[in-house]
């Protein structure tokens, strides 16, 4: 009896092992697996991050060879990651040539690419990213020069006839010019000509102005403006230029 005793204790402990062996496999199996996910996860969000940040560089650069006449039409491909395409309406550009008429206030629009928290916005020559906890960056950086005596201020409209927003894994985005037009200098000579200033000033309002800030602050011989906000100055220069580019935007599926 003792020996059958024993041996009944011993299937009992080897079970009790066995049950906390499996037991202990089993959870490890499942944290690995729950950690693994995760990790993958955000390496996939990370990937969609990239993918739509290239697309929109594309866009960017397909609008600027519009503006600098070196096409007339420009189609790029973006990677919208599932995440959603929209056009938004929120920035103005204020551009004042001192001592002459000419003193205009602008709507770009914009084009503005969601992923997740993420969001990548184009508007007026630029190209910015912000997100949660983010303050705004320019990732690709506007034509608007000051520099070697000369200030140029190109400003380039959206004509964007559908608004409303685009989701799924492709678009594409089409540019055409449909318009160009000096805004200065009218004239050669005289009035509303280069001979009657030597100073730009140009106001970005929006919700990403300290990404412009920071450009003004960081590119050629601009200044803030001491009494206006997000105002930057251009001065002493011997020629401005002025210029806005109308673009036709269309977007296929």
């Amino acid at each position: 009896m003792i020996d059958g005793l024993g041996a009944d204790e011993r299937a009992v402990r080897n079970l009790i092992s066995y049950s906390i062996t499996f037991s202990v496999i089993i959870f490890s199996v499942g944290l690995v697996a729950t950690a693994g996910y995760g990790q993958l996860n955000a390496v996939s969000e990370s990937q969609q991050i990239t993918n739509a940040e290239r697309s929109m560089v594309a866009v960017t650069s397909g609008f600027q060879a519009l503006d600098q006449e070196r096409a007339v039409v420009q189609r790029s491909e973006l990677d919208l990651s599932d995440g959603s395409l929209s056009v938004g309406n929120d920035s103005t550009v204020r551009v004042n040539v001192t001592d002459t008429s000419v003193n205009e206030t602008l709507t770009p629009r914009s084009l503005e690419l969601d992923i997740g928290d993420t969001t990548f916005t184009y508007t007026n020559g630029a190209l910015l990213r912000d997100g949660v906890g983010e303050r705004p960056a320019m990732i690709e950086s506007p034509p608007v020069t000051c520099v070697d005596g000369q200030a140029v201020v190109p400003v380039v409209s959206l004509n964007v006839t559908d608004t409303a927003a685009i989701g799924g894994e492709e678009v594409s985005v089409t540019g055409r010019t449909v318009e160009r037009e000096l805004l200065f200098p009218l004239n050669r000579t005289g009035p509303d000509s280069n001979d009657a200033t030597d100073t730009v000033n140009v106001t970005v309002s929006s919700d990403r102005s300290a990404a412009w800030n920071r450009y003004f602050e960081r590119n050629g011989n601009w200044t803030a403006a001491p009494d206006e906000p997000d105002t930057y100055s251009c001065s002493n220069v011997g020629a401005v230029f002025v210029r806005r580019t109308v673009v036709e935007v269309s977007f296929q599926t």
